[in-house]
């Protein structure tokens, strides 16, 4: 699907251009990537506790982590999570 996904990478910057497209910049010794999209997450331990998700029928485990299929999609259908 053209979906790059980088792990333990550490982003210095996001330029956006004229033509409306994004230049990443890494902390890391790489070349900058190019790119129409940008989604962007830092890590952090889920805070989902007594926030109302299972009035919503979403379902997380032991740690508060949302479930969600290859996808992203919650155990709900027109819900979606991402991020760890």
């Amino acid at each position: 699907n053209g979906i790059n996904i980088l792990y333990q990478t550490e982003v210095e910057r996001i330029e956006k251009s004229s033509d409306d497209s994004f230049r990443v910049k890494f902390k890391q010794d790489k070349t900058p990537m190019d790119t129409n999209l940008v989604m962007f997450s830092i890590g952090r331990h889920p805070n989902t506790y007594n926030i109302g998700l299972e009035k919503a029928g979403i379902k997380t485990d032991d740690n508060g982590v949302i479930k969600v299929d290859d996808y992203s999609q919650t155990t709900m259908p027109n819900i979606y999570a991402v991020g760890w």
